[in-house]
């Protein structure tokens, strides 16, 4: 039996990413990834801009709704993606539990702009039962979960040090490495400023900082994003090099003889691509979705893992 799906927010990941692109090569969106994944059924949205709404109509041919009350007296959902400004978490969440009883909730990343609000969301999940998941898809991805394998099994060994550069802000998608990070390296334990920067437009902070997890210490590197995106890790291990680039794709360098100078080993020139499927994104955190409604073991981040993050990343901000 298929789960229902209600999508509140219909902009970039809650619809818009998707609209462009042809639904069997990307699957980027909330809206998208429930109408196509067989396990669940797409059954609405809900969006304050009535141009959202349509555009949702228009595409998916299912209800889309000006208020959340109606949304879901009208659609009964069993799963909600809840995908507004990261401000309003906490009151759409609060809303959706004086009206229904869903069982599940994606609540994109992060969990809340606060600790206080983030606390509450997960208290409200608690206590009507209802499970609760971030969205930080770049660690439901195929490319992720093996290279987490092979950190597992000692191909590639740790520690660690490596340089991940991000922008558009520390809170908003330095958030996602962290997290990524913590899932192949283990908890992030500590930190140093190394330059406190300056805050984006949104008001989100953007230092450069020095941040050592359990197996192995990263420098994150902050970049403007008015100048272009850019989001990008390079991990050096003692047996070669992991290289992680904006859109997901993974690479391998071992390390090799030189043939020139034998008493040194350099990278290997030709890298080995790890498998990526960053192009259905969205649809892998499903999968995942399933897996753990299915008691089998997933990489979702859970409200534990998500609350942990945002405690972490407040106290660097807090600091700034």
């Amino acid at each position: 039996m298929s789960l229902r799906g209600l999508v509140i927010g219909l902009g970039n990941v809650g619809l818009d990413y998707d609209l462009v692109h042809d639904s069997a090569d990307y699957v980027l969106t909330h809206s998208n990834a429930l109408h196509i994944h067989p396990y669940f059924d797409l059954v609405g949205g809900c969006d304050i801009n009535d141009v959202q709404n349509v555009k949702f109509y228009d595409k998916y041919k299912k209800p889309s709704f000006s208020t959340i009350k109606e949304a879901l007296i009208k659609t009964k959902p069993d799963i909600v993606c809840v995908s507004v400004p990261t401000k309003n978490h906490y009151a759409v969440i609060n809303e959706v539990f004086k009206i229904a009883k869903p069982k599940i909730i994606l609540c994109e990343k992060p969990i809340s702009d606060s600790l206080e609000n983030g606390i509450r969301i997960k208290e409200l999940c608690d206590e009507n039962k209802c499970k609760l998941f971030i969205n930080f898809m770049r660690k439901s991805d195929v490319g992720s979960i093996e290279v987490k394998k092979r950190i597992d099994n000692g191909e590639i060994i740790s520690p660690m040090k490596g340089v991940c550069w991000y922008s558009k802000g520390l809170l908003n998608n330095g958030s996602h490495f962290i997290n990524l990070l913590e899932f192949w390296l283990g908890e992030a334990e500590s930190y140093k400023i190394i330059n406190k920067g300056i805050k984006d437009i949104s008001g989100d902070s953007e230092p450069d900082v020095k941040i050592n997890f359990k197996h192995g210490e990263i420098f994150f590197l902050s970049k403007k994003e008015d100048l272009f995106s850019f989001y990008t890790m390079e991990l050096i291990a003692s047996n070669g090099r992991l290289k992680y680039e904006m859109n997901g794709s993974v690479s391998w360098q071992s390390k090799v003889k030189d043939d020139i100078f034998p008493k040194y080993t350099i990278l290997d020139k030709n890298k080995s691509k790890i498998e990526d499927q960053m192009n259905y994104s969205q649809y892998y955190v499903l999968n995942e979705i399933k897996k753990n409604n299915e008691n089998k073991k997933s990489v979702l981040c859970d409200s534990k893992e998500a609350l942990r993050n945002l405690d972490f990343l407040n106290n660097i901000i807090e600091e700034i």
